[in-house]
C-alpha cells in the first residue's frame, strides 16, 4: 500500500495511469500484429489490425478487455476517467479517419464513404463485439468474422 501511495497522490491518479497502461498494451499488440502481417504497410492491414486489437480474440486481449470494460463502467460515474477514455477514443477515431482517407486516395476505399462517420461506426462495432465476446454471445472467431464482413464493404 505504501509503495502505491508513494507513486500516486490519489486513487484517481492511479486509475488514470492503469487505464492508460491498458490502452498502451492494446496499441502495442496492434503494432505487433501489423508488423507480423504479410502486408504491414497497407491501409487495409493497419485498419483491420487496429480494430482487431480492440476485440477480445486471444487470452491477452480478453484480460485487457475485461479491465477496459471495468474502466468504462467507472468512467460513467467518474468525469476524470471519462475524459481520459474520450481522449483515447478521439485518438483512435483520428487514426481511423486518416486510414480511411488514405484508402480513398489510393483508390482502395469507396470515395463516397464518409470517413468520420465510418470511423465512429467501426469503433462502435468493435466495442460492441468486444462486449458480446465478454458476455459469451460471440466467440472471438465470430466477432472477428463480423468485423471483417463490415470492413469488406469499404473496399472497392
Amino acid at each position: 500500500m505504501g509503495a502505491v501511495q508513494r507513486c500516486f497522490r490519489t486513487k484517481e491518479e492511479m486509475l488514470v495511469f492503469a487505464q492508460e497502461h491498458v490502452n498502451q498494451r492494446g496499441t502495442e499488440r496492434a503494432r505487433a500484429r501489423i508488423a507480423e502481417s504479410p502486408e504491414p504497410g497497407s491501409v487495409a492491414t493497419v485498419l483491420e489490425q487496429t480494430l482487431v486489437a480492440m476485440l477480445a480474440v486471444d487470452d491477452e486481449d480478453l484480460s485487457d478487455a475485461r479491465v477496459w470494460m471495468a474502466f468504462t463502467a467507472q468512467a460513467v460515474v467518474d468525469p476524470t476517467l471519462a475524459a481520459v477514455q474520450r481522449g483515447h477514443y478521439a485518438g483512435l477515431a483520428e487514426l481511423l479517419v486518416t486510414l480511411l482517407r488514405a484508402g480513398q486516395q489510393d483508390g482502395r476505399i469507396n470515395p463516397e464513404v464518409d470517413a468520420t462517420s465510418e470511423a465512429d461506426a467501426l469503433i462502435t462495432l468493435a466495442d460492441g463485439l468486444t462486449v458480446q465476446v465478454l458476455l459469451g454471445r460471440h466467440s472471438p472467431d465470430s466477432a472477428l468474422a463480423a468485423l471483417r464482413r463490415q470492413t469488406a464493404v469499404l473496399w472497392t
